[in-house]
């Protein structure tokens, strides 16, 4: 059993083994007496002992509680002994020009913060100059031209001074130019700091002004660098509460089976639209990646920018990414494979003579079993018109068309359409679909109805009745057919709507269909038509 002790290092509580506390106190002591005497020797030891806390976070992690022997070990082997760089720095000054010298060494992985120390405004310039090994007066001369020439450099130059941390800590400022972060370096950097600051002192009048006036600047761009962060972070959290807000009502409609969107309800979804219960599965999965994913992303991204938490959540960034890349993938899928079943359509044509004992034929809509003549189509979209009865499906979407004939009989023309894999799966589809009709001397029955096999599922099934009109023959619209009537030039009935077209008789006069029985307009209404 060892004995454990509670330390503060760098700002940071570590519970660490005696023997370890011994062997960090002396290597401690080792570099206080090394650098004592030096100008900024407290500045260099404090940084020091940041780095070793962070060194020791990322060692112990969250498997264990205790610093041991081996990690004071590692981290003195990552950060060197004074010893070490002082024996170096000899060698250094001896070696010929061109020899590899430890500052070749100190190179490490950089990271992109804002460099305060040589900031005009902010610092975004010269931070991204040490990533990008630009020089930064070249990237200011960059954002000043973008900001001349449309604006664009003054957003983006505020986004990036919101977004990119400044480089506060000697750790920070050493990781921006891509050095190690060990004792020499540390050293190196605390001593050139305050040589800097000395120049500042020992500059002129003029510098000294100037370095004022860019403060000021560089203040007031900060402050408005904070408002946009602030409205940045407060729009995304609004679009995520907004989308929680709206997932919360579709899980709710779905789960007690009320109607989504344009009364497509999840539950007709399956039953009618799905061929595959696989496929509807993954498509339930992909809609619910596709739709959180954004407002997880949205709800983290605003309490980060409004806490001012610049420290990521590990992984969270490649975790939404991938759940977002799974989402398409399953939603791309599932689009396939149900496209597939609409890719070809196909129509079926039937023609039938009607021997009319008349010149009038008078066309009425048979009584409807289903929705028992209550269905009002201008109101209703063609989802709400498709029911399942057994093993049937039923339309409650058929149209009534006329046009000319140069025949001298009456003509009834029934068109059936549908979709499928293949030009013969669609013609096969096409010709299942059951529209009935009949003649009863004069009078033309038409059902307001037609079916399909519920195998076929829904492929966009539809029947148009056209009725082709001998010259001077003609064709009453009774009122309960209605139902069937299209508004539109392709109906030819004369260009009305469905409401004007029952109950009036249309006659082909040899080279329109017009309605014979409509109100003549007068000859006010005939000019401003003219």
């Amino acid at each position: 059993m060892n004995k454990t002790l509670s330390v503060n290092i760098g700002g940071f509580v570590f519970n660490i083994e005696e023997e370890a506390y011994e062997a960090l106190r002396k290597y401690i002591d080792s570099i206080a007496s090394f650098f004592r005497g030096q100008e900024g020797s407290d500045e260099i030891i404090s940084d020091i002992e940041q780095r070793i806390a962070e060194l020791f976070n990322e060692r112990i992690g969250e498997s264990r509680q205790v610093v041991i022997q081996d990690d004071v070990n590692a981290v003195i082997e990552i950060m060197g002994r004074p010893e070490q760089y002082a024996e170096a720095d000899e060698a250094a000054e001896e070696t010929m020009e061109g020899k590899t010298s430890s500052k070749s060494k100190r190179k490490s992985t950089r990271r992109v913060y804002r460099d305060a120390e040589d900031a005009v405004l902010g610092g975004v310039a010269s931070g991204l100059s040490y990533n990008l090994g630009w020089d930064p007066l070249v990237l200011r001369i960059i954002f000043v031209l973008l900001a001349f020439f449309g604006l664009a450099g003054i957003p983006i130059y505020i986004i990036l001074w919101a977004v990119i941390p400044e480089s506060k800590t000697t750790a920070e400022k050493l990781r921006m130019r891509g050095e190690k972060v060990n004792v020499e370096n540390i050293s190196k950097a605390v001593s050139d700091s305050v040589d800097n600051v000395r120049a500042s002192f020992d500059g002129n009048g003029i510098q000294r002004g100037a370095d004022k006036l860019f403060s000021a600047v560089a203040s007031v761009f900060n402050f408005l660098a904070r408002i946009i962060k602030t409205i940045v972070g407060v729009a995304l959290l609004v679009t995520g509460e907004v989308m929680i807000i709206g997932f919360v009502i579709i899980v709710f409609g779905l789960a007690s089976g009320s109607t989504v969107a344009n009364n497509l309800s999840l539950s007709f979804v399956q039953e009618f639209i799905f061929f595959n219960e696989n496929m509807f599965v993954l498509a339930v999965i992909a809609g619910i990646l596709l739709f959180t994913v954004p407002m997880l992303a949205f709800l983290y991204g605003g309490v980060r920018l409004l806490l001012n938490y610049t420290p990521p959540v590990k992984g969270i960034g490649l975790t939404l990414i991938s759940l977002m890349i799974l989402g398409s993938v399953l939603a791309s899928i599932a689009a396939v494979n149900q496209g597939t079943e609409y890719s070809q359509e196909e129509n079926v044509e039937i023609h039938m003579a009607l021997e009319v004992p008349s010149d009038t034929l008078y066309v009425v809509c048979s009584d409807d079993p289903h929705w028992h003549n209550q269905l009002r189509p201008r109101s209703m979209d063609h989802m709400e018109m498709i029911k399942r009865e057994g093993d049937m499906m039923i339309f409650g979407y058929p149209e009534l068309q006329v046009s000319t004939s140069n025949v001298q009989f009456f003509d009834l023309e029934t068109r059936k359409r549908a979709g499928g894999k293949s030009h013969t799966a669609a013609i096969e589809h096409a010709e299942e679909l059951e529209y009935n009709y009949y003649l009863e001397g004069d009078t033309l029955y038409l059902d307001p109805y037609f079916t399909a096999p519920y195998s076929q599922r829904f492929r966009d099934q539809r029947v148009k009745a056209r009725i082709h009109i001998p010259e001077g023959k003609y064709v009453y619209i009774d009122k309960s057919a209605e139902r069937i009537i299209r508004y539109g030039k392709s109906s030819g009935f004369d260009d009305l709507w469905d409401y004007e077209v029952s109950e009036n008789t249309f006659i082909n006069n040899g080279e329109r269909i017009k309605c014979s029985s409509c109100p003549i307009p007068n000859e006010e209404e005939e000019e401003e038509e003219s």
